[in-house]
């Protein structure tokens, strides 16, 4: 490859690398858009570092419990979520708890997104959380089966922590807001300067 892009904890060397600390995105968001008292609460499943186990799964229906006495919440599944969860999402008969399960297009995601005040991600998908973190709205990590959770994706909660784009979830959540204005101007100026200077493989064809 001429270039590569690469998420940062993944600490790839190579020369013609361009390390990003978020993950790229398609979703568009509307940064002007009037924010309502809402929660979005997105949720994950298993992949090959977390089972997304039943006590996980209870220990989540219960905080949404917790979550919808104080704001109105949004639970947007993923692919990976198990339909068994978001069946027992239904018996909650919880009026301030909406369930989103067919929500995988990228402008009605970016809408939803941007019309809330405050964004819950489980911690299994890096993708996620750095989406979640791009709408600007402040966005919590939601923790379980820590006992699982690998190197590399500690790396990143850790980095992402240190530049105060992400908070741990506690049932205490209240609203704050991020602007990624400079880390969007920093990371065009590292793509165009990689591009502009002379990259190893021009030499190599010379």
């Amino acid at each position: 490859f001429d270039l590569i892009i690469s998420p940062e904890h993944d600490q790839l060397k190579k020369p013609n690398n361009i390390s990003t600390l978020l993950a790229i995105h398609n979703i568009n968001f509307d940064l002007n858009k009037k924010k309502s008292n809402t929660i979005n609460f997105i949720i994950g499943g298993s992949n090959k570092y977390f089972k997304f186990n039943e006590d996980t799964q209870n220990k989540i229906l219960n905080d949404l419990e917790l979550l919808s006495k104080i704001s109105l919440v949004n639970v947007i599944p993923s692919r990976r979520t198990p339909h068994q969860f978001i069946k027992n999402l239904s018996t909650l008969k919880n009026q301030n708890i909406k369930v989103f399960t067919d929500l995988f297009d990228p402008i009605a995601y970016g809408i939803l997104l941007s019309e809330s005040n405050m964004q819950i991600v489980t911690w299994d998908s890096i993708s996620m959380i750095s989406e979640a973190i791009s709408s600007e709205t402040g966005t919590f990590l939601y923790k379980f089966e820590e006992e699982s959770c690998p190197k590399r994706y500690q790396l990143f909660y850790q980095m992402v922590k240190q530049k105060g784009l992400l908070k741990n979830f506690n049932r205490d959540v209240k609203p704050y807001t991020v602007s990624m204005s400079s880390y969007n101007i920093e990371l065009k100026s590292k793509i165009l300067n990689k591009i502009e200077s002379n990259l190893w493989y021009k030499n190599s064809v010379s």
